[in-house]
């Protein structure tokens, strides 16, 4: 089913394989912030690395695990399609649970529209992803562009918040030089 989609998923699984290592090097290089007064705004337990770092290395490493698995030479579309399905609905867990982090954190500037890279976009495409998972299992003709649309999207959104972070460290760099 997937045999004209093959170039598709290499370069999108390619691209989060990318992003994931220029990801470790903009955390390397703000390294300093998370000891900085600039992420003592979260409450004890909520450290800013998890509610804003983690979801973007999460969203690229979701790209990467739906790539491979749609290109994996799977016995039944079935097993590939539970396998999905699983991915997106812990995809979808996860959503919720950064948005229950976020809810949580007094972060100075932090607005509601902030939400939406790092838990509702995500959250839309996951359960994207769960539908293309179910048009695969049942053979419908929607399945793979059902997907498609779910990692191009988890895709996009890890650029905006992986632009965002390293936003937030050179402009907090700058304020801790200060």
């Amino acid at each position: 089913m997937f045999q004209s989609w093959q170039n598709f998923f290499m370069l999108c699984g390619t691209a989060a394989a990318t992003l994931i290592g220029l990801l470790f090097v903009v955390i390397t290089l703000g390294a300093s912030l998370a000891r900085s007064q600039a992420a003592s705004a979260s409450p004890p337990g909520v450290p800013v690395v998890h509610v804003f770092i983690t979801p973007t290395l999460v969203h690229f490493s979701g790209v990467l695990s739906a790539t491979l698995i749609v290109l994996a030479p799977w016995a039944s579309l079935w097993a590939a399609a539970s396998v999905l399905a699983l991915s997106g609905l812990a995809g979808l867990t996860y959503a919720m649970w950064v948005l229950h982090m976020m809810r949580r954190m007094q972060f100075k500037g932090l607005s509601q529209s902030d939400q939406i890279p790092y838990a509702g976009a995500p959250a839309v495409s996951n359960i994207v992803l769960i539908a293309g998972a179910w048009g695969l299992a049942f053979h419908e003709a929607f399945a793979p562009y059902a997907i498609a649309v779910a990692i191009t999207l988890l895709l996009f959104i890890g650029i905006r918040c992986a632009w965002g972070v390293t936003f937030w460290i050179v402009r907090n760099q700058a304020i801790d030089e200060k």
